[in-house]
């Protein structure tokens, strides 16, 4: 098959597909792979805001609690073992859902 657009000869290796069911299947395909470029760029953002916390020295601190009058709660090490760029401690995070 020829391509009309550029004049040349369409292969198997060809980006586009020949069949309309390999059109579906490529377009979930790319789909799929924005989606997790999207939730890459989304954890890495929270990595920076991390390392920034840490910088700055509020790391561990919950950021929902700074206003409580008992003080801020700070987040205990297993939760940030477990998600090291948490900003919420177990009980905050609980009151979200």
């Amino acid at each position: 098959m020829m391509d009309t657009t550029t004049g040349q000869y369409v292969n198997e290796n060809s980006p586009y597909s020949l069949h309309m069911a390999e059109q579906g299947t490529d377009a979930q395909e790319r789909e799929k792979l924005y989606l997790w470029a999207q939730r890459e760029t989304k954890f890495l953002g929270y990595l920076e805001d991390a390392l920034e916390r840490i910088e700055n020295g509020t790391y561990g601190i919950c950021i929902d609690s700074l206003e409580l009058a008992e003080g801020p709660h700070l987040i205990p090490k297993e939760r940030l073992f477990a998600v090291p760029h948490t900003q919420h401690c177990v009980a905050c995070k609980t009151k979200k859902k």
